[in-house]
Formats: C-alpha cells, structure tokens, sequence
C-alpha cells in the first residue's frame, strides 16, 4: 500500500512544483512588464554584427562608420533602439552566431530572441538543479530570479553564458575534463565576467580541462583575429573605452560602481577584500569552493558587470554557499526594494566570497558544522 502511495506523492509534489513555477514566472513577467515600453537594449548590435558577417563586411564589425547605414534603417523602425547598444563589442567569433538574424527583419529578431531567452530559462531552471545535485524546490526560485528575467527583456546573451558555464562545471564534476574545457572557452565571449576559471583550474590541476581550454581559446581567438585583422582588433579596444559601451557605470554590481556611490576607497577595499577572500579560498578550500569564489570574483572585479550579468550567480546559489545566502540570492524581494541599486548585491557577492574563505579558519568550520547539525536536528 505504501509503495502504491509513495509515487503517487512523488507526482503531485513535482505537479506542485510545476505549478508554483509557473505562478513565480508570470508574477516576474508582470513586475517587469514596464521593459515592454522600452527598447530591447542590446539586441541592435547583435543584429547589426549579423547582418555584417552576411553582408560579407566582418573586417568591419569594431568600425563604428560601418554602421550607418544600418542605424539610419533601424531608426526608420525603431528610434527607440537606435539610441542604445548598437555597436558590436563582443569577441568577433559570436558574431558568427547572430547571422541568422540578418535573414530576417529587425521585429522578428525580436521576437526570436524572445522565445530564444525564454528557452534558455526554462532549460536553465531544468538542468541546473540536476547538474549540480540540489533539491528540486529550488526551480521555483530559478522561475523568477531577476537576473534571469531581465537578460530576456534586454535581449541580452547572458542566459547562454550561466548555460555553458554551468556545464563547463557539471562536466568538470563529472571528471570529463577534455569536454568541459571545450565548453568554457566556447562561454568566453563575456571574457570579462569569467576570466578567474582559468587560475582555478591551475590551482586545482586539472591540467586536461585547462589545455582544452586554452587550445579552445586560441583557435576562437585565430578565427576572431581572421574575422577582423590586426586594424580591427586595435579599433576593439577602442571600442571597449568609448563612452558608448560604458553608459550607466552607476548600475553596474563591481566594485568600480561601488567606489562611484562611496568614494574611490572604498571601491579599492571591496575589491582587495574581494581579492584576499579568492586567494585564501584558492589555497585551501575545495574545487567547488574555488568555482565558485571564481565566479564572485569575477562579477566583482569586473569593469561592467550589469543586473542581467548576475544571473552568474544562480551558479553561486546552487554551489556551496550558505543556505541564508541561497535564499538571499535566489528570492525576488532584493530586486523589488532595490530596482536602480545594485549595492546590495555587491555586498551580497563579497559576503558569499567571505563566508567560502571563513572556511579555511577552524572556528569558520567548526560554526558550519554546528548550524548544519542544528538543520539535521530539526529536520
């Protein structure tokens, strides 16, 4: 009789979860129903590097003259769009990925990455759980992390970023280093917000993983350097310091937005804090402790890191941190009080990155073991 029941339980629980991931998802949908009334932010120049690489002009992806044309068109259909995002500032080698864009209109692009994003977050709330062995509850919270909801109302490439890098882990986990080295290089096209994975394979030996990636990442490298030549890699850097890909510096989650709404000191202390905590997590703690400070680290110390950005962090989430700071990370009421502020979750970051380096102190350990004892007991 209990064995009849037992699956019976199993069904309505996973019906209940489904359930409560559907409500968490339009209730996000609903809170950010006002994006609709703004451009999809970084959608033009995914569009415009597609249409380039059609048009047989990707020497041109890092030449702002280049998009002219292109602007003149989308302001035809779009003024709104025309005046965010609309130069391509990515390693050359993603460009290649938008190319589908360029056969279709400007409003269809729109509508494809739409579905394309929403994709991501229901394959994303999928196999995350799965991949890195935690309590299927935890979908419900994936259903509305903000981060998440917000890259699919910017249109922004983030989602498939948490994807790969989250595989890269599950693969490196499951001790296939060849595969998940080929699969974080393949994620570097925001090299900016994961270039600590690499001293963490170093610092835990995976040798494997680190020449695939380091093979991976060259041969993409070659092909963005065959894509634009040695002129349009210097016109790449130029690029990265024009004002137009640094328009809202005060809403970045780094420490150089920090020191913006504190003062330059304070900035510094974040990020050498920030530092030493990787440093002793790296020298002492476990392989998923030292992932995971790569992870914070590189949110923290990166020169832009926006809302959407975060969704890096659901990887946190679901690692070894704190369950405090799961439910931290994890539940919406962060992002309804602090919509324009993202100080608190650079606080957040640093925290999670202090309570991973408390553990290579015994009274940290023994502080952990005791609240998960507690947690036993009372369960």
């Amino acid at each position: 009789m209990l064995l009849a029941q037992r699956p019976s339980i199993a069904m309505e629980k996973k019906l209940l979860i489904a359930v409560l991931c559907i409500a968490n998802f339009v209730i996000g949908c609903a809170y950010l129903s006002p994006l609709r009334k703004r451009p999809v932010w970084d959608l033009p120049q995914f569009y415009f590097a597609g249409r380039l690489v059609r048009a047989g002009n990707a020497s041109a992806l890092y030449d702002t003259s280049a998009y002219t044309g292109l602007l003149l068109e989308l302001r035809k259909i779009d003024e709104r769009a025309s005046r965010h995002s609309v130069y391509f500032n990515r390693p050359a080698f993603e460009a290649l990925l938008f190319l589908p864009l360029a056969y279709v209109s400007f409003k269809t692009a729109k509508f494809i990455i739409l579905i394309w994003n929403v994709l991501l977050v229901g394959l994303l709330v999928w196999k995350m759980p799965q991949w890195l062995c935690v309590p299927e509850w935890v979908r419900i919270c994936l259903f509305v992390f903000m981060p998440f909801l917000y890259s699919v109302a910017f249109g922004q490439d983030t989602l498939l970023l948490t994807l790969m890098v989250s595989l890269g882990l599950f693969l490196l986990l499951q001790k296939r280093e060849g595969s998940a080295g080929v699969v974080l290089a393949a994620a570097m096209f925001k090299p900016h917000l994961i270039w600590t994975i690499p001293i963490v394979l170093i610092a835990a030996r995976r040798w494997r993983a680190l020449y695939a990636y380091l093979g991976t990442g060259g041969a993409l490298a070659m092909i963005s350097f065959a894509l634009v030549g040695r002129q349009g890699m210097s016109q790449w850097l130029d690029l990265l310091r024009a004002p137009t890909t640094d328009e809202a510096p005060l809403l970045m989650g780094n420490a150089r937005a920090f020191g913006m709404h504190f003062g330059e000191t304070a900035g510094l202390m974040v990020a050498a804090g920030a530092l030493a905590c990787f440093l002793m997590v790296l020298k002492r703690n476990s392989f998923m402790d030292q992932f995971t400070a790569a992870i914070l680290l590189g949110l923290i110390l990166s020169p832009h890191t926006y809302r959407q950005d975060y969704s890096l962090m659901a990887i946190v989430a679901l690692g070894p941190v704190h369950p405090l700071a799961r439910y931290l990370i994890l539940l919406p009421w962060p992002y309804f009080c602090f919509s324009d502020n993202m100080v608190p979750f650079i606080l957040l970051a640093l925290g999670c990155l202090a309570g991973l380096a408390a553990r290579t102190f015994p009274v940290g350990l023994r502080l952990e073991r005791g609240l998960s004892n507690c947690r036993l007991q009372a369960n």
